[in-house]
C-alpha cells in the first residue's frame, strides 16, 4: 500500500519531528504532474462567505502548525542531511503558514467592516 509506506517513511526518515514533516509533506506534494496525490489533501478549504466557525478554527489552527514546522525541524530533526536539502523549502512554507492565517483575519476583518472600503 502506496499511503502505508509514505506514512512509514516519516519514522524513517526523522522520527522525532515525525508530525512536523508530515506537516511539510501533506503540503508540499507534487501537483504539476499529476503523479502524486493532491496537495494539502487533509485540509478543509471554504469560501471566505460560506464557513462555520468549525472550520475558520480548524483551518487557522493548520496555518500555525504550518508556520511551526521549520522551527520544530530546525531544532529537533537528527537527520541533518535531510534538513539540509529541505531547508530552502521549510523557510518558504514558513511564510505560507503565516500567509494563511492573515489571509484568514482578513476575513473577519471584513465581516467586521473595518478597513478601508
Amino acid at each position: 500500500n502506496p499511503i502505508d509506506s509514505w506514512e512509514r517513511a516519516f519514522d524513517y526518515l526523522a522520527p522525532e519531528v515525525r508530525d512536523a514533516l508530515r506537516t511539510f509533506s501533506i503540503h508540499s506534494c507534487d501537483t504539476e504532474t499529476g503523479y502524486r496525490r493532491d496537495e494539502s489533501w487533509e485540509t478543509e478549504t471554504f469560501h471566505a462567505d460560506n464557513y462555520t466557525d468549525a472550520q475558520y478554527a480548524a483551518l487557522v489552527a493548520e496555518f500555525a502548525r504550518i508556520e511551526r514546522v521549520p522551527a520544530t525541524l530546525e531544532r529537533g530533526c537528527a537527520n541533518r542531511a535531510l534538513l539540509a536539502e529541505l531547508r530552502p523549502w521549510l523557510v518558504e512554507f514558513g511564510k505560507l503558514g503565516e500567509r494563511g492565517r492573515r489571509a484568514l483575519e482578513l476575513i473577519k476583518i471584513r465581516e467586521a467592516g473595518d478597513g478601508a472600503t
